[in-house]
């Protein structure tokens, strides 16, 4: 007796915990994930391992939900046997049996976890990760299972028409369009066209450190030649800190008032910003950008801080590639050695980065985490601050250090290594 009561009360955690895990697990974002990779608990390293392979952690819950349901019930129906109610008559036994199975699966296996889950996510992860890696342990393989038959009738009902497929099936058309004419640009665009739908802001920023602003002390003298040295034709304008945001200056407001003297109140010229968060859709971003006719928006991190700038540009590039103007550097530090060693700049968006090596867009996605960039990626892979001439691979990939400034990676060469490719 006391064995199978232990044994229900460890059902009941299970159910409790696992049920839960299914709302917590799945509700977290990037930047929740971002966070924990900073944290050295072991908790977050669970819990970014489970989620390496979200598809497979789900099948691996449902199939231990269902098992411990299925415990509860037989072990209920063991544990209140018509001994314990002498006078009672069957029927009387069999509803009270009923009801008490009802309110453990209702109650402990439904609402409560879930609704937990659902108000502190992250927390409910923490707490429910050690025994969902139990579970995960115990039922991967019937989830792996489930979860390749899943795929077949997918397969079969030809309901695969996600992002991957369509960018597959361009590669396939354009291959075979390509004797024809069909040009790299414009397979590379239709990617763009393609994967549209999905990036985000911080994908296509510009990051804090590539962003050129001016401070709302200086005077009008400097302000004019700090505008005559950046040339570009809007600027954040910032109060001690980039952090602090003040408005926007567009260079053509300032024309009017060349001849000015130096102690002219140009900051009257200041205009609204408009702030965006990090996680927006790029295409929800340009129905911003049309409706209130600009093209200039700051991009603020979960803090409310400064974390870059994105453009009208910033958003068509993503379609057509690098867009150079009379203002652009003609030489890019992006350079293709041979077939399989490039030489990239760390800033480069790793989508740009794969155009250049002629390797499908989404070749990293198992391994960037929430990086965006190629020294984003390194530093994903390294776990630490590279230093010079240090070299670090994943797959076919090697990674070589070339420039670190400030922490920063400035350059990295890129092999491929045909052989695993």
């Amino acid at each position: 007796m006391l064995i199978l009561s232990l044994m229900l009360l460890s059902c009941i955690m299970m159910l409790f915990m696992n049920s839960g895990g299914e709302i917590a697990f799945f509700s977290l974002g990037i930047t929740d994930l971002k966070s924990m990779r900073q944290k050295r608990y072991p908790s977050a390293s669970h819990i970014l391992k489970l989620l390496s392979d979200p598809s497979l952690l789900l099948s691996s819950m449902l199939v231990g939900n269902l098992f411990y349901r299925i415990m509860i019930i037989l072990l209920c129906n063991q544990l209140l046997t018509p001994a314990l109610f002498p006078n009672w008559p069957v029927w009387t036994i069999f509803i009270f049996r009923v009801m008490c199975v009802l309110v453990v699966l209702l109650l402990v296996g439904e609402f409560l976890p879930k609704v937990w889950a659902s108000h502190n996510p992250m927390r409910f992860a923490f707490y429910a990760s050690w025994m969902v890696r139990l579970n995960y342990t115990l039922f991967r393989l019937p989830g792996k299972w489930l979860t390749a038959l899943s795929r077949k009738v997918e397969h079969a009902l030809g309901w695969e028409n996600g992002k991957r497929d369509r960018l597959h099936q361009i590669d396939e058309v354009m291959s075979v369009e390509e004797g024809e004419g069909s040009s790299e640009e414009e397979k590379n665009m239709l990617k763009g066209i393609a994967a549209f739908g999905d990036v985000t802001v911080r994908r296509a920023m510009r990051s804090r450190l590539d962003v050129q602003g001016v401070e709302e002390s200086v005077n009008f003298e400097d302000l004019k030649k700090s505008v005559g040295e950046q040339q570009y034709s809007r600027f954040p304008v910032f109060k001690g800190s980039l952090d602090t945001i003040a408005g926007m200056l567009h260079a053509k407001d300032i024309i009017p008032y060349l001849n000015m003297p130096g102690d002219f109140d140009w900051k009257k010229l200041i205009r609204p910003a408009f702030f965006i968060h990090e996680q927006m859709l790029v295409k929800d971003l340009l129905k911003e950008f049309q409706s209130r006719q600009t093209h200039f928006a700051i991009v603020v991190d979960e803090f409310g801080g400064t974390d870059g700038i994105i453009t009208m540009e910033d958003i068509l590039e993503e379609i057509v590639g690098d867009i150079r103007d009379e203002y652009d550097e003609e030489e890019s530090l992006n350079i293709r050695l041979d077939e399989n060693n490039f030489i990239v700049e760390g800033k480069i968006m790793i989508s740009d980065a794969c155009k250049l090596m002629h390797v499908p867009v989404r070749v990293f996605d198992d391994i960037r985490g929430g990086s965006e960039t190629m020294a984003g990626l390194v530093l994903e892979i390294a776990g630490e601050i590279p230093q010079l001439n240090q070299v670090f691979t994943a797959r076919e990939f090697t990674f070589t250090i070339l420039e670190v400034n400030f922490n920063r990676i400035q350059k990295l060469k890129v092999t491929i290594d045909p052989t695993k490719a």
